[in-house]
């Protein structure tokens, strides 16, 4: 299986290679390999199956027949239903040993960087597990793959070295060319868009947008808006739209939500969501969360990115064409370690696409109607239990489609203008992120369970989870610097946690050693320094999540102390109106009904309280005094206002004083 991507990968390199070589027309580029395995065969006639046989054979390429055809026409002719090829054609042969030869240095150098990081040595099936990939890493848009922390790290530090580096980037220009040829039946028509076509976007790709997942997120959707612009300016319409599900909306109000609860204090902050940290890094509270949803959505409709209208599946149009069954949900169940909801919401958007393209296949992306637009890994596995070899999948990723757009405009790689996205060094970086959020993402939750089953107390937390946010790396943060710290947070993130407890532990009794040896070693002075600047960021980091914690605390405090003076006020107008109302309803009753009627009730109406006050004193053992009974009431009221805004002043009154005393 990996001697396949090995060849593939040998495959892409030449045919960047052949490109290179002042000839941008793909189908020339075709023609070359085609006639590269006519010569190797000795061909005298073929059919447009054989060669497209042999192109997957040889070359491990999966070519339309359509564009195997018209590549073949520019330099052969057609007789009784074969192809032969015309007398002035040369067949040349091309020299791949340098590229098998840099191919092989590149696999190498990346199995001795493996086992370099795992102290061991290979054995000859892990070879073959880590080839393969590394072959689908770099030929294929997949990002979940056995080492696939490994070969990202190894992939940024090969930086530093030319040749490795320059290999890589070839394959990955042949992997753009291919993918222009792949889904696309009609290869010679390039520069522009013809057909309307909609892009549906998930959830990740609008934060993207936004920049709440970084600035290289936002770097490559940014190149991939870019794209779509020039190609609704050069058809002088909008024929590609970008649009978004109302489920995506619905998912992205639930996750304001839990901002505005995160800036009141009512949820913790989880340290691996970037787009979360974004979002409550820049509000102080709930209401700030609103103003930033509303900028959100403002942005979005500035842009022209549109909400689509709602898709009811039960539709009598649109039940011939529903793909979503039972059967189908148990499957992926079986297959996909995801939560149910998140599967049934991919199966669903899945459905919504095969809608709208009313149950046809294509083999061409331009003419499929629409795509979605995802960086979620459990819809491309629901896409990929539904997809068929040559047809034009349901969901893609931004880096296939940036490519593909970018191959439609026929733009080359004659100068450096070209996406982000093109670079390796970018996969590379966003797959070790990913890595490395999902193992702070894990530690959070552990960390929860913990603190909730009492093992750790909530100051052991809090310092735990500022130890946590600083483990973080966004893409663009990671460099040739920072891969091994990347990879030992992968690998055992909980190992770490407990060196840093422990070397806290043990700051009081270093720093007494260093103070001994003071002037005898001058690289003992320098660790001193570094240790008391490490912790010294640590509390600056922990005091600034004690104050953050004690800012919310009293906002909530000052919330439920502006209900209670509001519904206080009211009882004790009430305590004084009332009486005034009684006496002013009696007077009205006298003169409505005349004294003589209503005498002998005002009679009553005047020992009650008389009576009321005995009965108290006599069975109860206790006199009635208004103010107490006011005063008792005001607290009850106080204490359940602060219960219902979560407001507890003793850890008020503890965190104010450890403020004061750093003050």
């Amino acid at each position: 299986m990996f001697d396949n991507g090995k060849k593939m990968m040998a495959s892409l390199a030449l045919f960047r290679k052949l490109y290179k070589n002042d000839n941008n027309d793909v189908l020339v580029l075709l023609g070359d390999f085609i006639k590269l395995i006519i010569k190797r065969n000795n061909l005298y006639n073929f059919t447009v199956s054989k060669i497209a046989d042999l192109l997957s054979k040889e070359y491990d390429f999966v070519i339309p027949e359509s564009v195997v055809e018209t590549s073949l026409r520019k330099f052969c002719h057609k007789a009784n239903g074969s192809y032969y090829i015309k007398d002035n054609v040369i067949l040349s042969s091309a020299n791949t040993s340098d590229i098998e030869q840099n191919n092989e240095k590149v696999i190498a150098e990346l199995a001795c960087y493996v086992e370099g990081k795992i102290n061991k040595q290979l054995s000859n099936e892990e070879k073959g597990e880590l080839i393969q990939s590394f072959c689908a890493f770099i030929i294929e848009d997949v990002t979940q793959v056995k080492y696939a922390d490994y070969i990202s790290a190894f992939i940024i530090e090969c930086q530093k070295d030319t040749t490795l580096r320059e290999q890589l980037k070839t394959i990955k220009e042949g992997v753009i060319l291919y993918t222009g040829i792949k889904y696309n039946d009609d290869v010679a028509d390039v520069g522009s868009w013809k057909n309307d076509f909609t892009i549906y976007l998930e959830q990740e790709m609008l934060f993207h947008f936004v920049g709440y997942n970084g600035k290289l997120y936002k770097r490559l959707f940014d190149d991939f808006v870019e794209l779509v612009r020039e190609v609704n300016r050069k058809a002088k319409r909008t024929v590609v739209k970008l649009k978004y599900f109302p489920e995506v909306e619905a998912n992205i109000d639930k996750f304001f939500k839990v901002a505005q609860r995160i800036t009141d204090g009512k949820e913790t902050l989880d340290p691996s969501n970037t787009a979360m940290n974004t979002i409550v890094e820049g509000c102080e509270f709930g209401g700030d969360v609103l103003l930033e949803k509303s900028r959100f959505y403002t942005l979005l409709k500035e842009s022209s990115i549109e909400k689509s209208d709602d898709i009811s599946i039960g539709d009598k149009e649109n039940m011939p064409y529903n793909i979503y069954t039972s059967e189908k949900e148990e499957e992926l169940k079986q297959s996909i370690n995801d939560n149910l909801e998140g599967i049934q919401q991919s199966l669903k958007f899945v459905n919504y696409i095969n809608i709208h393209r009313k149950n046809q296949h294509f083999s061409s992306l331009e003419r499929s109607k629409c795509i979605l637009l995802t960086g979620n890994t459990t819809t491309i596995k629901v896409d990929t239990s539904f997809r068929k070899n040559g047809n034009v999948p349901y969901v893609t990723t931004l880096d296939f489609l940036t490519n593909r757009i970018w191959r439609k405009l026929n733009k080359g790689f004659g100068n450096n203008k070209y996406p982000k996205s093109f670079d390796i060094v970018t996969k590379a970086q966003i797959v070790l992120s990913s890595y490395v959020s999902g193992s702070v993402s894990n530690e959070f939750e552990d960390l929860k369970k913990k603190h909730s089953e009492g093992i750790i107390s909530k100051e052991q937390a809090a310092r735990t989870l500022v130890e946590l946010k600083s483990y973080m790396l966004k893409p663009e943060d990671i460099n040739i610097e920072n891969t091994g710290r990347a990879l030992l947070t992968i690998s055992d993130i909980e190992k770490v946690t407990r060196e840093l407890d422990a070397k806290r532990n043990e700051y009081d009794l270093t720093l007494q050693k260093l103070v001994t040896t003071e002037g005898k070693n001058r690289s003992i002075e320098k660790e001193k320094h570094e240790i008391e600047e490490e912790l010294q960021n640590k509390k600056e980091e922990l005091l600034t999540e004690r104050n953050k914690s004690l800012r919310i605390a009293k906002h909530k405090k000052n919330k439920a102390d502006k209900v209670y003076r509001k519904y206080n006020r009211l009882m004790y107008m009430c305590y004084y109106i009332l009486p005034l109302v009684l006496i002013g309803l009696i007077i009205w009753l006298i003169y409505y009904y005349s004294w003589d009627i209503m005498e002998k009730y005002t009679y009553f109406l005047s020992l009650l309280p008389i009576v009321v006050t005995i009965v108290c004193n006599v069975c109860f053992g206790y006199s009635i005094n208004p103010k107490k009974f006011l005063s008792k009431m005001s607290m009850r009221l106080k204490h359940s206002l602060y219960k219902k805004y979560d407001v507890d002043e003793t850890e008020i009154d503890r965190l104010q004083k450890l403020t004061d005393c750093r003050d």
